[in-house]
């Protein structure tokens, strides 16, 4: 699906690794995508350190504060991507 971009879709200057191509959409997709990374890293790394019977407990809190972020990300991402769709079907004839 091709989209026009226009400069309000970007986010200027904002300084996150966000290109000046890339859409608040883009960015907040790149956001849950890289979330779910760093929780399903952080749940080998609580495996590991199991297998080695090293302490968890701090790495566990951690995957706690990242699954709750994944969560506001992926709520935030769907909060948007309602109202571009919401935007786009009244801009639509019928």
């Amino acid at each position: 699906m091709s989209q026009k971009r226009t400069a309000s879709d970007r986010i200027i200057g904002y300084a996150d690794g966000m290109s000046s191509a890339e859409t608040v959409l883009e960015m907040l997709r790149r956001h849950v995508r890289e979330g779910a990374r760093h929780v399903a890293n952080q749940h080998e790394l609580i495996t590991r350190l199991k297998q080695h019977s090293l302490p968890t407990a701090d790495a566990e809190a951690l995957l706690v504060t990242f699954e709750e972020l994944q969560r506001q990300h992926e709520d935030h991402l769907a909060r948007v991507e309602a109202e571009a769709s919401s935007r786009q079907s009244k801009i639509r004839p019928s």
